[in-house]
């Protein structure tokens, strides 16, 4: 049973993450040049799944060496980049922004793999989340 946050590798060599997982409905978020979200059934996509058209990417455990990289992954991820976009294109911290929304899922996301990750209390995950913003975090939308 495919999870939120799953990452998967399609057919077309495209970075596959699953959004939302609603009712029977998985919203898959493709990733690169032609980023865009497709609605899948459970069922349907365990049958790609099985049949291969998806190989799922193992995402490395979240730890003190690499909750930057991941927190980094995971904010581009939301709009359906990847680091290796960011190689592509030298204005990427400057032209890609991120809505009110998807901020606020980022930062309780980041919030809470903070705590986790280093043991911290509110208010140093708070802290070093602002440090994160304030150097990697990409603009909000107006």
């Amino acid at each position: 049973m495919p999870k939120l946050g799953d990452r998967f590798l399609n057919t077309k060599g495209e970075y596959c993450i699953i959004k939302y997982i609603i009712d029977n409905t998985i919203k898959l978020q493709i990733c690169g040049k032609n980023s865009r979200i497709e609605p899948w059934e459970i069922k349907v996509f365990n049958r790609n799944t099985r049949n291969r058209n998806f190989i799922k990417i193992p995402f490395p455990k979240t730890d003190r060496t690499n909750v930057g990289n991941h927190l980094m992954e995971y904010q581009l991820n939301i709009i359906g980049k990847t680091t290796v976009d960011t190689k592509s294109n030298e204005n990427w911290f400057t032209e890609w922004t991120i809505t009110k929304e998807e901020y606020d899922i980022f930062k309780n996301y980041a919030l809470y793999s903070l705590k986790k990750v280093f043991k911290f209390n509110n208010t140093k995950a708070k802290e070093s989340f602002n440090w994160f913003i304030k150097y990697f975090g990409l603009k909000i939308k107006n």
